[in-house]
């Protein structure tokens, strides 16, 4: 834009320049005239110059920018497919987590059974237990009578013993 209106500032110079010169214009003026005109060709040379430059940082510009933009292609398609990675874990998470609770459901239901029969069995023991107890009880009694009668078992055996004696020494008196 700059450049257009240098050339446009200098065409319109130089026309005056011509007109100024044709009309009988002083050399001072004519002189003056013409350094403008010579600094105005250094501007758009300068200008000339600039723009070049920016058209080659622009153009540097667009292929580093093509560049980023190719570098953001490939990172939006691994980022859908570390997306689709993470989509597959997550189902793959959830349906480990759904069998996890199912297999823990059943071991809290296992384990509700064997608490159960756990505590039916202690039940038992304690009731087996009494039964023990009572048995050994009769036991001990029934020794004891066992005892009792083997005592009293010796004492007719010692008694009886000395009936046999004491018939025997009657016998021997009676015969004599």
């Amino acid at each position: 834009m700059e450049f257009l209106n240098r050339l446009i500032f200098l065409m319109g110079v130089t026309g005056i320049a011509f007109v100024l010169v044709g009309c009988g214009v002083s050399k001072d003026e004519y002189e003056k005239i013409a350094s403008e005109l010579y600094q105005t060709k250094i501007e758009i040379d300068k200008t000339k110059a600039e723009l070049t430059t920016t058209q080659k940082e622009f153009a540097n510009t667009k292929t580093e920018m093509n560049k980023i933009m190719a570098e953001l292609d490939k990172t939006k398609m691994e980022l859908k497919q570390a997306n689709d990675e993470f989509v597959e874990r997550e189902k793959a998470c959830n349906e480990a987590q759904s069998l996890l609770k199912i297999d823990l459901e059943k071991q809290v239901k296992e384990g509700k059974e064997i608490r159960s029969q756990l505590v039916i069995s202690r039940l038992e023991v304690a009731y087996l237990k009494e039964e023990l107890g009572e048995l050994l009880n009769r036991l001990m009694k029934t020794a004891e009578e066992l005892d009792m009668i083997q005592n009293a078992n010796q004492i007719l055996r010692t008694q009886m013993a000395e009936l046999t004696k004491e018939k025997k020494r009657l016998r021997k008196l009676s015969e004599n």
